[in-house]
Parts: C-alpha cells; sequence; structure tokens
C-alpha cells in the first residue's frame, strides 16, 4: 500500500504547483486596467492613441465615432452569422450542382459583409484619425500588421 501512496501524493502535489504557477503568471490581452487612455495600458491602445495626449473634448468625439461604428458593425455581424448559419444548412444538403452554386453564393455574400465590415473599420480609424492635431498626428507611433513588439516585451495592436 505505501508503494502507492506516495507517488499518487508526489503527483498530486506536482499537480498543485503548477496550476498555482499557471494562476500566478501575468495575464496578456484583455483589456487592461481602469485607466484607458493611460501611456501603456488599456483602449487608447487599441488605435494606437495610448502614447499621445488626448482631451477631453477628443476622448468624447473618439467615443462617439466608436459607438456609432460599433452600431453598424452590430448590424453587419448579425448579417454575416445569419449566413453562415444558411451556408450550413446548405453545407449538409445532398451534394448536389444545385446546391454547390448555392454554396458558392453564400460564400459570396458572406465575404461582401466582411469586406463591409472591414471597410467600416478603416472608415472609422480615419475619423479617429481626423480627431487629432497634426502635432498628435506625427507623435502618433506605427500600428497595424507586423508593427511593434510582440508577446510579453510588448503589445502590438491590432486593426485591419
Amino acid at each position: 500500500m505505501r508503494r502507492f501512496t506516495i507517488p499518487v501524493v508526489l503527483g498530486v502535489l506536482a499537480t498543485l504547483f503548477v496550476t498555482a504557477l499557471a494562476f500566478a503568471a501575468p495575464r496578456f490581452g484583455g483589456r487592461g486596467p481602469e485607466n484607458v487612455w493611460g501611456p501603456q495600458e488599456g483602449r487608447g491602445m487599441r488605435w494606437g492613441l495610448g502614447s499621445i495626449t488626448l482631451s477631453d473634448e477628443q476622448k468624447a468625439k473618439i467615443l462617439d465615432i466608436e459607438k456609432n461604428f460599433l452600431t453598424k458593425a452590430a448590424d453587419l455581424k448579425a448579417q454575416i452569422q445569419v449566413k453562415v448559419l444558411e451556408l450550413r444548412e446548405l453545407q449538409l444538403k445532398e451534394a448536389t450542382q444545385e446546391v454547390a452554386e448555392s454554396i458558392r453564393a453564400k460564400i459570396t455574400e458572406i465575404l461582401n459583409l466582411q469586406e463591409e465590415l472591414s471597410s467600416l473599420r478603416k472608415d472609422m480609424y480615419q475619423q479617429i484619425l481626423g480627431v487629432l492635431t497634426p502635432e498628435q498626428l506625427k507623435n502618433l507611433p506605427p500600428f497595424g500588421w507586423g508593427m511593434g513588439k510582440r508577446g510579453p516585451e510588448g503589445f502590438c495592436p491590432r486593426f485591419f
């Protein structure tokens, strides 16, 4: 009995130790601390705005732009979800030429809606840039795909 107990106890202790380490590790991702306009964290970094100082008026305008975008984007995302469900229903049908053409058409509709959503994001970003002063634009760091540090050392804002 003793030969069996010691390995089990050691296994349980090792599992608890690894679990404790996992919970103690720093978190990556998420929305950041409460100060969303701070220099290194929160929502201001999403558009690359964390490194510049924004006035209260600029913050309010940017929030209005984001709110407008989110209401339009919610409608597009709902349409995309409906089209995806319709596509899945088509994929469950027996394979015929008509079904294949319907699937291609549905995929095209989904891609068009996704392109419209991407265009809406780009328009919102251009509106946000329109709120900034020329000096703020000059101090705005480059960001987008492939820009900035990645992993534990830094944060690379994803936009497009």
